[in-house]
């Protein structure tokens, strides 16, 4: 547990001095240098940072692997950052102290708690997720190489190039294959739920019951779904925190005449990033022409723009080298025409995947394939929506039916002229109609459910508890829950070795053995597929290894940098002939 402690006060430290020079830079570039950055919320100036130490590292990532040395770089320019700005350092953190010194001791308790929950991330296994199938892979390519051309065609999943891989690749910690520490989600967590629950003690003092419900709301269901990924890279649960960060942020700004503390550009950032992390987020830009009445002046719009351009752009720029496509897995921008280009079929196979797996009421269960989730796009609606529905558990079914009051809410928001309200349901009616039609998995919608049905309950249940005076029985409810969530959470589960190490964290039993296989002119590495090893996971072993072996697969020159080609157009079959002996 002490070392993810350490590995946070790095992130944190790093995140907090590149977060005080991006808002510095961005109030000087609007012509606002009388600006106190030391009044922003320090959460606010961590995901700042956050952003701008992503979009450096993207850029990075375009000439350079990702490797110690471009870690040391950004620890010496954090150095020079704290250096600069020492001053507002120092008035950021003695902020924070003291206002949470102040803060009552039923408000200290669910803090600790949240913290201790963070830390179980030590324990906390990913065997069978994403994170082994292919993230652990992807984070491998981007700590050793630069962007490699035509990764895509050695695992088209490789091509998904979630931006949140190359930030997961300067803060993770790779001990061994099976020894791996993923710190940066448990320490959002953490920062994200303090955060709430000081909206929640502030609402409380002002008596206010619907901010009480609505902040409680969104903690209970946050903390629920992403506890089960704070040991992983869930690309899921970074996006979805994001995505609370801007509701969040465009609820309580609103349209206000002021930008007293940077929320407006801290709303645009945090979408563009969203995007680059997953593509499927791009719903969410539906909400920047709402945000135009904020910008305050035509330097305010290019600044804004600007930063809009540079979180984008690396990700555009690495779609292409990835795939040889400007957004990937979308075969309709076809504009290019390199040598490395992934099959346009196989383009089209990978999107109909996703798709299709979501659509399925049970996944990859029953014995189903690959090439068996795409079925469901041939059914009808009638016929999908009967097989899919009465797959979901009872707790997404209640939250999807109070959900279809989000009209309703829609409706009577413009009739009493709440804008904000307005604005942000409308946002998430549109981005619920799109998930449902096409990627009705319900951890893909996370944020914008839950966000609509704390609205809609904390509009309903508020006149009914407002004759009652808030209390600090409220933070005793919070802290309830936090203490009894890792028993609440029926699925979540520890590595073999359940007792977390003092000073390190305990090995994770993922370890891939791999076979060898040859490819169209090289040797690659494919999962064994006898036990202990799984089929599909190559997690963490040695490059280049991908669970779908393509014998026309080729590498463009004579080092992996060089990147890989397709001899000829075929769609991935998983078949293949094994030329080397086991290892490990």
């Amino acid at each position: 547990m002490l070392t993810l402690l350490f590995f946070w006060i790095i992130i944190g430290w790093l995140c907090l001095v590149f977060g005080i020079g991006t808002f510095d830079s961005v109030f000087k570039l609007r012509g606002e240098r009388d600006r106190n950055i030391a009044r922003i919320a320090p959460d606010y100036l961590l995901l700042a940072g956050f952003v701008s130490v992503t979009t450096i590292a993207g850029f990075l990532s375009l000439v350079s692997p990702i490797h110690f040395k471009v870690q040391l770089l950004f620890v010496l320019f954090g150095f020079a950052l704290t250096i600069r700005y020492q001053t507002l350092l120092r008035g950021v953190l003695a902020d924070t102290l003291q206002q949470f010194q102040e803060m009552p001791w039923p408000f200290k308790v669910p803090v600790m708690l949240v913290i201790g929950l963070a830390l179980l991330a030590c324990g906390i296994s990913f065997e069978g997720s994403d994170t082994c199938f292919y993230h652990t892979q992807a984070i491998q390519w981007i700590r050793n190489y630069a962007v490699v051309p035509g990764l895509g065609n050695l695992h088209g999943r490789f091509a998904f190039n979630s931006h949140y891989f190359i930030s997961t690749a300067l803060f993770s910690f790779f001990y061994s294959e099976d020894q791996i520490l993923f710190p940066l989600l448990s320490f959002f967590f953490g920062v994200f739920l303090i955060r709430l629950l000081v909206n929640i003690s502030r609402a409380t003092r002002r008596g206010d019951w619907y901010f009480i419900i609505f902040y409680g709301l969104i903690l209970a269901a946050f903390a629920y779904q992403t506890i089960l990924q704070l040991s992983n890279t869930s690309t899921d649960a970074i996006v979805h925190l994001l995505l609370y960060y801007v509701f969040l942020l465009f609820l309580e700004h609103g349209y206000k005449a002021e930008d007293p503390a940077g929320q407006v550009y801290l709303i645009v950032a945090l979408l563009c990033t969203a995007v680059t992390f997953k593509l499927s987020a791009v719903w969410i830009l539906i909400l920047l022409p709402f945000l135009f009445p904020l910008f305050q002046n035509w330097r305010s719009v290019a600044v804004l723009a600007g930063t809009g351009v540079l979180i984008v752009l690396p990700f555009l720029v690495r779609n292409v080298a990835l795939s040889g496509y400007l957004v990937y897995p979308e075969p309709a921008i076809d504009w290019f025409n390199v040598d490395w280009k992934i099959p346009i079929e196989e383009v089209q196979y990978e999107k109909d995947l996703v798709e299709g797996w979501a659509k399925q009421p049970y996944g990859m269960e029953n014995g189903m394939g690959f090439d068996d989730m795409t079925s469901s796009l041939n059914w009808t609606f009638k016929e999908w929506f009967w097989k899919w529905w009465p797959e979901q558990s009872l707790r997404w079914r209640a939250i999807m039916i109070v959900d279809l009051f989000l009209v309703a809410l829609l409706i009577v928001a413009i009739k009493k002229r709440r804008k904000v309200l307005a604005v942000l349901s409308f946002t998430l009616l549109i981005s619920l109609a799109y998930w449902f039609l096409n990627v009705p998995e319900p951890r893909f919608a996370h944020a914008p459910l839950f966000t609509a049905f704390a609205l809609i309950i904390a509009e309903v249940a508020t006149p009914v508890l407002q004759r009652f005076k808030p209390g600090n029985k409220v933070l005793f409810v919070c802290s309830l829950f936090l203490l009894t969530l890792p028993v609440l959470q029926r699925n979540l589960s520890f590595v073999s070795d359940p007792g977390v190490e003092l000073l390190w964290c305990p090995r994770h039993p993922i370890k891939a053995h791999t076979t060898t296989f040859r490819a169209g002119n090289f040797i690659l590495n494919i999962p064994n597929r006898r036990p202990p090893g799984n089929t599909f996971f190559c997690n963490n072993a040695s490059l280049p290894c991908t669970p779908f072996p393509k014998t026309n697969l080729m590498m463009r020159g004579q080092t992996l940098q060089d990147g890989f080609y397709m001899k000829e157009h075929s769609l991935i079959t998983g078949e293949s002939e094994v030329v080397g002996a086991e290892r490990d």
